[in-house]
């Protein structure tokens, strides 16, 4: 009895072994091209080789059943709860037969292969598994849309009552319940136009706030401006979003091909004058930022206070990056427009300090901008993570000081862990540095003299923006992140277990393991032989 529930739980190591080798180990050597995926074929045969040839055809054929498994129940766990599991049950019963005729496995072992795909899955869907080297699963929130865009929505992270600790601020639309059409005698779904405000605190968990208990006026203009659903869509003050075309007009007149480019850029000029008639010609406007405060872009003027001083001059910029520390008690406040603009108050009001030109640095306008403190010598760096990231420090002689740069354009700085403390890292998207696709995952990097230093990197797939914050007052930050094709927000806090050293040793000890039973197995057959001659 003994026997058989031990020889059952290996079976369970194993299973859990081969889930986390596949996807920490296989799947992650192969995405970065590293030894590890030259060396995978050879390793694999060898250890495969080590198992006697009576039961290697099984251990292969075990191993391949259950990464099938894990692979086709990832691909149903979309649906809801009693169909996954059913689609699951459908999976088991579809396989056994085949691999009970091809390789004599057993109903049992197959049973747990099932069981524990279908467990993992069910605790780290989504390949959240792919995370665990370097980060640990806090909390995933709700599906906060429903409807056919497939772009994540925008999201941030501010402390909203001033207790030391972030809340997470987003929108989505599944407050409201989607208007069901009949046609035909079919129905359809229709989603929701109007959305609303989601915001997260960790409490004991990450639990979202009632509506009720939020300053909506007060979070919406925090909420960062992205175009959603551009230029089809508009999303009014109010958070709903509203079509500038129908689908007849627009499939009519994009099919009349020698005017489809015109009736595009029209389509899209019209959006952004909507936007601009809806906000009574204001760009851009921040309440705070650093001493700076109620700063307005709007009509050709950036206008605002200083420590109370006001200022109002031109500007042909349209948004506002920030403040940005100068060293020495100085403070500028950086804008952006076709240029980069650094202004810094001075005796005779807010005078232009710095200019990054676009003969500098390519498509500024369409720049992503980062403001820290890099080499912490007190004066802030400016780092834009588009079309080539580049880490620019403003000299005193209006000058740009280069601190690093890269011409990969598929890398992008995302956040800052850790501001000014010893463990600070720069959460980044890198790609492979031997393989030629632009496919990134997110990496962190700690700044050297030398320049960025890689730290660690994590291949959870289709990572779209990364935001660092202290969500639980710890005092270290974690992680907050959207991915591609998920309307949900995931939030991770990084550990230092070497998981990926842990799995190469149990690799090894695997390994020398099949070495000592291969040993035994060979002596006791030439133990048989000699007794049989």
């Amino acid at each position: 009895m003994l026997r058989t529930i031990g020889r059952y739980a290996l079976f369970v190591l194993y299973c859990l072994y081969i889930h986390l080798a596949y996807h920490l180990l296989l799947l992650g050597s192969f995405a970065d091209w590293s030894l590890a995926a030259l060396l995978f074929v050879p390793i694999a045969g060898l250890m495969f080789w080590l198992v006697p040839p009576q039961q290697r055809k099984a251990a292969i054929v075990y191993t391949l059943t259950y990464i099938f498994f894990d692979q086709a129940i990832q691909r149903v766990h979309w649906m809801e709860t009693h169909w996954f599991i059913l689609n699951s049950l459908f999976i088991g019963l579809f396989i056994y037969p085949i691999v009970r005729w091809y390789a004599k496995l057993k109903l049992i072992p197959t049973i747990l292969a099932l069981v524990i795909a279908f467990t993992m899955n069910a605790v780290l869907p989504e390949r959240m598994v792919q995370g665990l080297s370097h980060l640990w699963p806090m909390a995933v929130t709700d599906e906060l849309y429903y409807g056919e865009l497939s772009d994540p929505f925008p999201f941030t992270l501010a402390d909203l009552n001033g207790d030391g600790r972030d809340e997470i601020i987003t929108i989505g639309n599944t407050d409201s319940k989607p208007r069901i059409v009949r046609i035909d005698e079919r129905e359809y779904e229709i989603e929701s136009p109007q959305f609303s405000l989601f915001v997260y605190e960790w409490n004991n968990g990450l639990k979202r706030i009632p509506a009720e208990q939020l300053d909506a006026e007060r979070i919406k203009a925090l909420v960062p401006q992205e175009y959603i659903g551009f230029p089809y869509y508009i999303l009014t003050d109010d958070l709903r979003l509203e079509p500038l075309v129908t689908r007849q007009h627009l499939a009519e007149s994009m099919t009349q091909f020698g005017t489809a480019p015109f009736r595009s850029l029209l389509m899209n000029t019209e959006n952004i004058r909507f936007l601009l008639e809806q906000k009574g010609g204001l760009y851009d406007e921040v309440r705070e930022t650093g001493r700076f405060t109620d700063v307005r872009l709007a009509k050709g003027r950036l206008s605002g206070a200083y420590d109370g001083q006001a200022f109002d001059i031109a500007s042909d910029a349209t948004q506002i990056i920030g403040a940005i520390q100068l060293g020495e008690g100085r403070e500028g406040l950086l804008v952006k427009g076709m240029n980069i603009h650094l202004y810094e108050m001075t005796e005779g009001g807010l005078t232009e300090t710095h200019v990054l030109t676009r003969a500098m640095q390519t498509n500024l306008a369409q720049s992503n901008i980062l403001i820290t403190d890099v080499n912490r010598n007190g004066i802030e760096e400016l780092t834009i993570a588009f079309p080539y990231t580049i880490i620019l420090e403003p000299k005193a002689n209006g000058e740009w000081d280069i601190l690093w740069g890269t011409r990969e354009r598929s890398f992008r700085l995302e956040s800052v862990m850790n501001p000014g403390t010893e463990d600070e890292t720069l959460l980044a998207m890198s790609k492979s540095m031997l393989r030629a696709s632009d496919v990134n995952y997110l990496t962190g990097f700690t700044y050297t003299d030398e320049g960025l230093q890689r730290e660690w990197k994590v291949f959870l797939p289709a990572v779209v923006r990364t935001i660092a914050g202290d969500l639980d007052g710890d005092g270290r930050d974690e992680i907050v992140m959207s991915r591609a094709g998920i309307h949900k927000l995931y939030v991770w806090a990084p550990h230092n277990i070497p998981v990926i050293e842990i799995l190469s040793g149990l690799t090894v000890l695997l390994a020398a393991g099949l070495a000592v039973y291969r040993w035994r197995w060979q002596h006791a057959k030439q133990g048989q032989s000699q007794s049989r001659s």
